[in-house]
């Protein structure tokens, strides 16, 4: 751990810093307040803010996610921009495309949603998949097998 990493930061276990810029590869997690470049762990990575290349086994948890973002099991942030991968997206505000088993944006989906199951609040997009759910279209076509979209 410390407060700032800079360039190539290897850890067996973990790496801890207020703020990590570079190529950050841990064997469990990183933790950080700012990440900036490419990032992968074993198991899971948790910070305020990601940008570059976010990779996880299982999961990443952050505020905001720029870039790139693949957790397995999935991903929770207050707002994603780029592409985020995951069996599990959770988010607030998504802008992008969203690639995941279920997916559920609690407010604004700007962009690509597929899945099995995609839900939003707002969408101002697409979404594919089995089921497909916007709460904010009008009732009739809030809830529609294969595809939804709003072009607001």
């Amino acid at each position: 751990g410390a407060d700032d990493m800079t360039g190539l930061n290897l850890a067996g276990i973990g790496l801890g810093a207020n703020d990590m810029t570079g190529i950050n590869l841990a064997g469990i997690g990183l933790g950080a307040n700012d990440m900036t470049g490419i990032n992968l762990a074993g198991l899971g990575i948790g910070a305020d803010d990601m940008t570059g290349i976010n990779l996880a086994g299982l999961g990443i948890l952050g505020d905001d996610l720029t870039g790139i973002s693949l957790g397995a099991l999935g991903i929770g942030a207050d707002a994603i921009t780029g592409l985020g991968m995951g069996g599990l997206i959770v988010c607030d505000e998504f802008t992008g495309l969203g690639v995941g088993l279920y997916q559920h944006m609690t407010g604004e989906m700007t962009g690509l949603s597929v899945g099995l199951v995609n839900v939003a609040d707002h969408l101002n997009g697409v979404q594919i998949g089995l089921v497909n759910y916007v709460a904010d279209n009008p009732a009739y076509f809030r809830l529609l097998p294969f595809f939804n979209l709003n072009l607001d």
